[in-house]
């Protein structure tokens, strides 16, 4: 994945948690008394889970660079490395 992939997915992140300007009606909706609205907490719970998805790949990303380069260290160094 390339940075410019991670911010086009972190823009599409941020506008999903824009909401909806007022004109804009999406069909009926009904809300009961006591229970939050499913229906506005959905943007925010989806960027949510795209956000930890972003996180979780950059994170593995970091990871395999580092091993990468601890690797080329122990092979520069003389070190036999196993891959």
């Amino acid at each position: 994945m390339t940075e410019h992939d991670i911010e086009r997915r972190q823009a599409l992140c941020e506008l999903l948690t824009l909401p909806d300007p007022p004109h804009i009606r999406r069909g009926f909706i009904m809300r009961f008394e006591g229970k939050p609205d499913r229906h506005q907490l959905l943007q925010h719970v989806t960027a949510m889970f795209v956000q930890s998805k972003l996180l979780a790949q950059h994170e593995r990303t970091a990871v395999y660079e580092d091993d990468w380069r601890q690797a080329g260290a122990r092979e520069r160094d003389g070190q036999v490395v196993a891959r």
